[in-house]
């Protein structure tokens, strides 16, 4: 009798879950891929353009694509005078190149796999949109047709086969009005016999599951990407606090370094600030200093040519005396609240300040200080005998 332990069941199987093939993980990388192969499918395509331009004229082709002796192979029977470069040929050998017969073979899971193939067939559906030029949805019915109907039937053990294809009813109405599109291109007339033929070969199939109208959002997800992918990265202020904190040891000559041009950095700043303008008096407070002589004086020109042009016209005159009284109705308001909470608002006081822009707004008009609250600058609202010296600039 053995007493060695046996193992009580089978070991699970790892299997991606339904929803990364809705996430950003797998819908933006997709449809990067698909745009590449529409690309390497049109140049290939337009490279050997003479090939199949000198194929049998649209409309015979187009007969004998809807005809019952179609060929299974997913492309219009040929005549005597066939086509030297068949564009749907060239998309499979396209497609084998880039590795795509292998795409079935992402997800074997029945609940992955579902959801794995109506994305993947969605992402190509998407690309045959009115909004796409004629050559990509071509390719992108192409890609369409090749990937749904390349499902594995006959395997050990079964993988799960989608059997319907979900389309809103104007993308097919769309869908279904690319061959005569094509039939009106003069560069891509041609490829309108394959089109016809692949859409009747899937209308034959009833693949086609028809939902409402697009607006009114009838896939499921509504949008994709539905899950989108944040990177588990630091916030940039955590990262900044984290590089601050003194690690143990000695600081290594690069914490140096970078500490010595976060300082200079930081130095350079408040000598840039606390300067006074050039020609400044020696005691000119920071207040004023705080203000660069520059900025100052391009303020003072757009203000002055603002308030001539308000000045200029009844209207201007209107506007800016409705502006003013609303102003000051606000601020009494605001000193109601301060004085109930205890606090003082302005240098003056409260009763000093209010003072000071009640004169201002009686000051328009008056040269130098014509424009009420917007000259306080230069002194609007200040009694005559108190002018002269810094104002500090509120206005």
């Amino acid at each position: 009798m053995s007493v060695l332990p046996a193992r009580s069941g089978n070991p699970g199987e790892l299997a991606l879950q339904p929803s990364f093939f809705t996430s950003s993980l797998f819908v933006e990388p997709l449809r990067e891929d698909i745009s590449s192969l529409l690309s390497a499918f049109s140049g290939a395509l337009h490279a050997d353009s003479q090939g199949f331009h000198h194929g049998v004229p649209t409309a015979v082709a187009t007969s004998s694509a809807g005809s019952p002796d179609a060929g299974p192979d997913g492309q219009p029977p040929t005549s005597a005078a066939s086509l030297n470069a068949e564009p749907f040929s060239v998309f499979k050998r396209i497609w084998e190149e880039q590795g795509w017969a292998m795409l079935h073979w992402k997800a074997f899971d029945s609940r992955s796999r579902h959801s794995f193939v109506r994305v993947v067939c969605r992402l190509f559906l998407e690309r045959t949109l009115a909004k796409e030029s004629l050559i990509d949805r071509v390719g992108a019915l192409f890609g369409l047709y090749t990937f749904f109907c390349s499902q594995p039937e006959s395997s050990s053990p079964p993988i799960h086969r989608v059997r319907y294809l979900e389309i809103a009813t104007d993308h097919l109405k769309a869908l279904l009005g690319l061959p005569t599109l094509l039939q009106l291109s003069d560069r891509d007339g041609p490829l309108a016999p394959y089109v016809a033929h692949i859409l009747n070969e899937l209308r034959k199939r009833n693949i086609f599951h028809i939902l409402p109208v697009s607006t009114l959002q009838p896939y499921l997800p509504a949008t994709l990407p539905r899950e989108i992918f944040v990177p588990e990265t630091e916030p940039i202020g955590l990262a900044e606090e984290s590089a601050a904190q003194k690690r143990p040891g000695r600081p290594t000559k690069k914490d140096e370094a970078r500490k010595a041009r976060a300082a200079a950095t930081e130095l350079g700043k408040w000598i840039e600030k606390t300067n006074p303008p050039p020609g400044a008096d020696p005691n000119t407070s920071a207040a004023m200093a705080g203000h660069p002589h520059d900025l100052r004086a391009e303020y003072v020109v757009q203000k002055q040519s603002l308030v001539a042009e308000l000045l200029g016209s009844e209207e201007g005159k209107e506007a800016l005396a409705k502006a003013q009284n609303g102003t000051l109705g606000r601020l009494r308001l605001i000193n109601e609240q301060a004085e109930k909470r205890g606090k003082e608002v302005g240098a003056d006081g409260p009763r000093g300040t209010m003072l000071r822009l009640e004169r201002a707004i009686g000051d328009v008009g008056t040269p130098g200080r014509e424009g009420g609250m917007l000259s306080l600058l230069e002194g609007a609202g200040m009694p005559q005998e108190e002018e002269g010296g810094d104002v500090e600039m509120t206005g």
